[in-house]
């Protein structure tokens, strides 16, 4: 008996935690940050719940608390693992460059998703301008992973940071077939599409846009101007 009420917390706290990762999942994101602090509160050691409270975060653009949650995640881990990937991309947005850069380089070296990693230290170069590597690194990620559609918008980034639209309207369209429902793909589709001139199209990908993600502010922008 003292064995099996032991054992109920823990069995409620892994369900909590399957119900928070549907949520976050799903975009309820407030819910699943507060299953999950729940989750964090029964079991501080959960070093899964701490990741998944830093993806939340993440998204809310809460990104210092974010951090900390991976930090959280990261200590709390007994090895190596993606939560290396989240927290640099988490100091990435922050535009902590160098700290991203670090983490990129060690999940690299350790082979830990490889081309997010590769993903990672490309947009940072590019940053930097260092275009030749950034380009090597993008398309050694491209090689891992062809038919990623994560992949293909970055590079599509990458050419129009360096005013190649044709290439970069090619591998939005390629990003697009691989995800068709992701807002970032559409309203960069869209924007390509109105400095073509081509309206309708404009105009009708930014309406898909913010159907998806109503807060996306390129499809307001182009929206504003087309209206």
């Amino acid at each position: 008996m003292p064995t099996k009420a032991h054992e109920k917390p823990t069995v409620e706290s892994d369900e909590l935690y399957k119900k928070g990762l549907a949520l976050l999942e799903s975009g309820a994101l407030i819910q699943a940050g507060s299953l999950l602090r729940t989750v964090i509160n029964t079991n501080p050691q959960n070093s899964s719940a701490h990741n998944a409270l830093g993806k939340v975060l993440q998204k809310r653009d809460q990104l210092s608390s974010s951090t900390a949650a991976y930090c959280s995640a990261a200590v709390l881990s007994s090895q190596l693992n993606s939560t290396i990937i989240d927290l640099a991309t988490s100091y990435e947005r922050q535009k902590n460059y160098s700290q991203a850069q670090a983490l990129y380089k060690k999940a690299l070296q350790e082979s830990i998703d490889k081309h997010k990693s590769l993903m990672g230290l490309a947009r940072i170069n590019a940053i930097k301008e260092n275009w030749e590597d950034a380009l090597k690194q993008m398309k050694e990620a491209d090689s891992l992973l062809p038919n990623n559609a994560s992949i293909n918008y970055n590079m599509a980034i990458m050419h129009i940071q360096r005013g190649e639209l044709l290439n970069a309207y090619r591998k939005l369209k390629k990003a697009h077939r691989l995800n068709d429902k992701n807002p970032q793909i559409i309203a960069q589709l869209a924007l390509m599409k109105l400095k073509q001139g081509n309206i309708k199209d404009a105009k009708q990908d930014a309406k898909k846009c913010l159907a998806l993600s109503p807060d996306n502010t390129i499809a307001q922008q182009i929206m504003k101007k087309l209206t």
